[in-house]
């Protein structure tokens, strides 16, 4: 079991603060509980200030990124006896507050989390009522038919085929057969309209084809 002295509110910004004490000093450390944050930041300034005599690991520093996008660049790591227990610090250089983060706050009880924040909605109920709309098994087609009306002005365009990876070729022949089913037709004979195909792998190696009309359209927008 852990004992922590004390838990402050402060009074700018609503900021929590706990008041830690070091084991070797004494020395009192207030520190700010960052629920957001997935690691503790000490300052070097505030680690010498605490006379822990506590070895910084030079070998553990990293680089944090902080809220907003900042790279902050660690000295390496401490680990600081309190009477609380003992805490892991990354150490910095700089003007900074020290960072107590999510898992030691929920450690020392000073973060409690509740027990709806466990509970997940199993189902979208969206999902429940139109789910032929979102049956993933088959590609989705609405009942009726959509014409293409192009102003007069517009010349066809024929786009040369581009160039693919080999190693794409199979998953690309793949997805176009799959796509035959009710959404693109081969076609034997010369048209006016030609357009390229966009091929791209995303998430889970899953491939994304679709058609360029950079060529086509450039130089008629409306």
């Amino acid at each position: 079991m852990f004992y922590c002295e004390t838990v402050e509110v402060a009074t700018e910004k609503g900021e929590i603060f706990t008041i830690l004490s070091t084991v070797n000093t004494g020395r009192q450390l207030k520190i700010k509980i960052d629920t957001g944050a997935r690691c503790n930041v000490l300052p070097r300034t505030i680690l010498d200030y605490i006379g822990s005599n506590a070895h910084i690991d030079h070998s553990h520093a990293v680089n944090l990124v902080a809220y907003g996008g900042q790279v902050i660049r660690t000295m390496g790591d401490a680990t600081v006896n309190f009477t609380c227990g003992t805490l892991q610090f990354h150490i910095v250089n700089g003007d900074m507050k020290p960072l107590l983060g999510l898992t030691d706050s929920v450690k020392l009880g000073f973060v409690k989390p509740g027990p709806k924040v466990h509970v997940l909605q199993q189902e979208v109920p969206e999902l429940t009522e139109y789910r032929d709309l979102f049956d993933c098994s088959t590609i989705g087609k609405l009942p009726v038919v959509y014409r293409m009306r192009l102003d007069d002005s517009v010349h066809p365009t024929i786009s040369s085929p581009r160039r693919v990876p080999l190693a794409m070729k199979d998953k690309i022949i793949e997805e176009l057969n799959r796509i035959k089913l009710g959404v693109i037709k081969p076609v034997q004979k010369p048209t006016e309209w030609v357009s390229a195909v966009v091929a791209a792998c995303k998430k889970e190696y899953h491939l994304l084809t679709c058609q360029s009309n950079q060529n086509s359209f450039d130089h008629h927008d409306q």
